[in-house]
């Protein structure tokens, strides 16, 4: 079977659900719910296996990552805030090789997927501006 190389132009990545790091005290209950669901997902797995943790002892490297660009969208109260900022933040570290470097857009004062709850409110059409000015180069 021929092989063809993937050009994939751009990701966007909106508010990850990762198991990266500990959580933040306050949001201990939905981290604990974020746990649970994992193990019930996948019971033979760990918080630190690759399907959940892209940055886990052997998971494959980021340089693999088969796209150009990259923009990570978060919220400030998101309770996996921490885990997309530590995403973005090995991404950049990483030996990936996009176009430019990655990008990062936090919304303050929302929650996670707020967005899809709110859709009329101003920030989430700001983050959807952003998202479509990323996807087309602006």
């Amino acid at each position: 079977m021929e092989q063809r190389e993937i050009n994939i132009e751009g990701v966007v990545i909106v508010h990850p659900h990762f198991l990266l790091t500990g959580a933040r005290p306050f949001e201990f209950l939905d981290w604990l719910k974020l746990e649970v669901s994992w193990n019930i997902t996948y019971p033979w797995k760990g918080p630190l296996d690759p399907h959940i943790n892209p940055l886990a002892l052997g998971a494959p490297s980021l340089k693999g990552l088969t796209c150009n660009r990259v923009l990570v969208c978060q919220a400030e109260l998101d309770f996996l805030h921490d885990q997309g900022k530590t995403y973005y933040n090995g991404l950049k570290q990483s030996v990936w090789v996009g176009t430019s470097p990655p990008e990062f857009f936090e919304t303050l004062g929302e929650g996670h997927v707020f967005h899809l709850t709110h859709l009329d409110s101003e920030k989430a059409k700001e983050m959807m501006k952003t998202v479509a000015a990323f996807l087309n180069h602006k």
